[in-house]
């Protein structure tokens, strides 16, 4: 190899190489005030606010989305009107994934977990050649949803793991 083809060759090292620090350092944290959650998302958000009529009342929705290549990047906060709070928390949780399998869709994996205290579930399913990645939170009658769409394969990506596993509750 010539000096000015191995030149060329570390020069294009550390340009790669200086994207890939650039990119792993585009990830920031998501922790809107008085919502009580913080989560990691690759790069700023989009915001939206919005009430949504139920039949249990009206729910205030709030998410943070994020587009990173083939990746979509969800974080909802959702407050539960007073009449739905009563609900046995893991049986909410249920209601959570089969609205997340209303669209379509095939349960792929599901586990129960514990986060800060709160009943939390991790789902991961398969839609319309996508595949769904999401971890569901409830504490005090607000649901957080961090939800990750992307090609198929992408739920064991670091990108997706370092999202849901970023997610905590945190002090309104």
């Amino acid at each position: 190899m010539s000096r000015l083809a191995r030149m060329m060759m570390l020069l294009s090292l550390g340009v790669n190489l200086g994207v890939g620090a650039a990119w792993a350092q585009k990830w920031i944290e998501h922790r809107p005030s008085g919502e009580g959650y913080r989560v990691d998302l690759p790069g700023v958000s989009d915001a939206i606010a919005d009430d949504l009529p139920t039949d249990a009342g009206t729910i205030r929705y709030h998410a943070a989305r994020v587009e990173s290549g083939a990746l979509v990047f969800v974080a909802t906060r959702m407050d539960y009107p007073a009449a739905a709070r009563a609900l046995d928390p893991q049986a909410a949780l249920d209601d959570v994934r089969a609205g997340q399998l209303q669209y379509g869709g095939v349960l792929r994996d599901e586990r129960q977990l514990t986060i800060g205290g709160a009943p939390a579930r991790r789902f991961v399913l398969d839609r319309d050649g996508a595949v769904v990645s999401a971890l569901a939170v409830l504490r005090d009658g607000v649901l957080y949803q961090m939800v990750c769409t992307g090609p198929r394969g992408s739920e064991l990506s670091a990108d997706v793991e370092r999202f849901l596993s970023s997610f905590q509750l945190v002090s309104h």
